[in-house]
């Protein structure tokens, strides 16, 4: 037991400056390579909700994790935007902030699941022409899909 409290004694400050270290470099890194969302009030919004769920298909620990209840997904008449808010931009690493054309978008469909709500799975194609899938729990998903399938929207539903 002396031997923890030694160690947690010499070794605080060292965890605490990596810590802090961290998080200058996820912050910096936010700043330069981080996406820019327009302000709500600039642009017609089809669809907007808070405190959704979700999680991505680029990785394994992006399948596994994601982010529950701290998404905002918007559809404006142009662009799908997928954020969350900005403590979590800079914690989580889970590939979830997207910023969609709504012509990259090759399929989006709602899964009903046993127990809980419905999930949409939206896959879209990436500028690198790979493509993403992915999987959203919202309170309202078929307001989702409708705001997505509006006219002057050419999506395979």
């Amino acid at each position: 037991m002396d031997y923890v409290d030694s160690f947690i004694r010499n070794y605080f400050w060292v965890f605490v400056l990596l810590s802090l270290a961290d998080l200058i470099r996820r912050l910096v890194r936010h700043c330069r390579k981080g996406i820019r969302f327009p302000a709500l009030n600039t642009v017609h919004v089809r669809f907007h909700e808070s405190g959704a769920s979700g999680n991505s298909n680029k990785s394994l620990f992006s399948r596994l994790g994601g982010a529950s209840r701290c998404l905002r997904v918007t559809v404006t008449d142009t662009e799908v935007w997928i954020r969350s808010f900005f403590p979590f931009s800079l914690i989580m690493e889970s590939d979830l902030g997207h910023k969609i054309s709504l012509s990259d978008i090759t399929s989006a469909r709602m899964i009903e699941r046993a127990f809980g709500r419905p999930r949409v799975v939206l896959e879209f194609s990436l500028p690198d022409g790979n493509s993403r899938q992915l999987s959203l729990t919202l309170r309202n998903p078929s307001a989702f899909l409708t705001a997505l399938s509006e006219p002057g929207t050419h999506l395979p539903l």
